[in-house]
Order: structure tokens, then C-alpha cells, then sequence
């Protein structure tokens, strides 16, 4: 409850600032370009907090999460609101619903004593990719494809997929041969950051925080 209160409160500070000072964000030419940086950083971060020894046996069951879990509950929930009124917007607004905030999670969590790792691993990687995932399933393939443009949607997605799946392998490999030098894999962190900000390749943004931690 008291971080729901220092959110309104930054929100409202921020509104009439904005007021104040004239100025408001949405209308500023660099406000995509921070808003995705946000998103990019968020990603990793979260992902990368995720204890990967406290998934243990759970693995498959994390995996399951990402590739089977959240396309099913994008599916099912526009499929609910497709019903409810038969238009594309409907499946916007389903994609919308869908969001899950991994830095809010996060934050939750970490206060639930009860709570085993296990848990709280699973609940994290839930979290992290469900905004990558949504991005590629909603928007590059679902929504295109009821829209009526089915081909140039699955192009559109296969391209995506391979854009935020190719570069990891890439920097696994780098990663492997220079895991002892932290201030090269410092840079190679950078480097990942920057392409997933320039191509907006939010799952790749995740999965590197699954592999780099040059921090940890």
C-alpha cells in the first residue's frame, strides 16, 4: 500500500509540474525513445534479479510459462473481449489487459515472507516476459491476423521472433568466452542494451538478462 501511495503521489507531482512548467512529455519528439529505453531497462533488470538456481527443477516449468502460458492468456482473454464486441480494438484492449508490470511484481514479492524462492522465481519470469511475449504475440501476429492481413502478419512476426532470438545466441557465446572479464562484459551488456532499444527487441532485452550479470 505505501508504494500505491508514492506512485499517485510522484504521479500527481509530476502532473503539475508539468502544468506549472508548460511541459508535457507525450508531445516531446524523444518521449518514444525514453519511453522504450524504460521498458528495455526494466526487463532486464527484473529478469535479471531472478534467482536461477532457486528454479531448480522448475525449469521446464518456467519455460512452459513463457511459450505456452502467456499466448494462452492473450488468446483467451481476446477471445473473451472478441466476443463481447466482434473488432480489432477489442483485441487491443485485450492485449492491454494482459500487461503485467515485472518491476511491480518484483517489488510485491520480495515483501511475501511465506513465499518459497521456487515461487517467487517463477512469479518473476512470469512477470518479465509477459511484455515481450505480448508484443510478439498480440501485436506483430494477433492482431494483424484478425485485421485481415494474415500474411504480411506472420512475416512481420517470424522477422520479430528472429530479431529478439538470433543476437542471443551471439552473446551467449561472447558471454562464454569472456565471462572472467567483467569490464568486457560490461560493454557487451551495453552493446545488447543499446540494439534492444534502436530495434525495440523487448524479448531479447529479457532473455540477456537471464545470461549477462556482469553485476551479480
Amino acid at each position: 500500500m505505501k508504494h500505491l501511495f508514492i506512485f499517485i503521489g510522484l504521479t500527481v507531482l509530476g502532473f503539475l509540474l508539468g502544468k506549472v512548467l508548460g511541459f508535457n512529455p507525450l508531445s516531446h519528439p524523444q518521449f518514444s525513445l525514453f519511453a522504450t529505453a524504460a521498458l528495455v531497462f526494466g526487463l532486464y533488470v527484473s529478469v535479471s534479479g531472478i534467482e536461477l538456481a532457486a528454479l531448480g527443477r522448475y525449469k521446464r516449468t518456467a519455460l512452459f510459462i513463457v511459450s505456452v502460458g502467456v499466448p494462452l492468456q492473450i488468446a483467451l482473454t481476446a477471445a473473451l473481449m472478441w466476443l463481447i464486441y466482434p473488432h480489432p480494438i477489442s483485441l487491443l484492449v485485450a492485449v492491454a489487459i494482459d500487461q503485467i508490470d515485472p518491476l511491480s511484481v518484483s517489488t510485491l514479492i520480495n515483501n511475501k515472507l511465506g513465499m518459497s524462492n521456487e515461487a517467487k522465481a517463477l512469479l518473476r519470469v512470469w512477470a518479465s516476459f509477459d511484455d515481450p511475449v505480448t508484443v510478439l504475440v498480440g501485436f506483430a501476429f494477433l492482431i494483424p491476423l484478425v485485421s485481415g492481413v494474415a500474411g504480411g502478419s506472420f512475416v512481420s512476426y517470424l522477422f520479430g521472433l528472429l530479431l529478439n532470438t538470433l543476437p542471443v545466441a551471439i552473446v551467449y557465446v561472447l558471454h562464454k568466452r569472456l565471462e572472467r572479464n567483467r569490464v568486457i562484459e560490461i560493454l557487451l551488456l551495453l552493446i545488447s542494451l543499446f540494439f534492444a532499444i534502436y530495434f525495440q527487441a523487448f524479448l531479447f532485452a529479457a532473455i540477456v538478462g537471464l545470461v549477462l550479470r556482469p553485476f551479480s
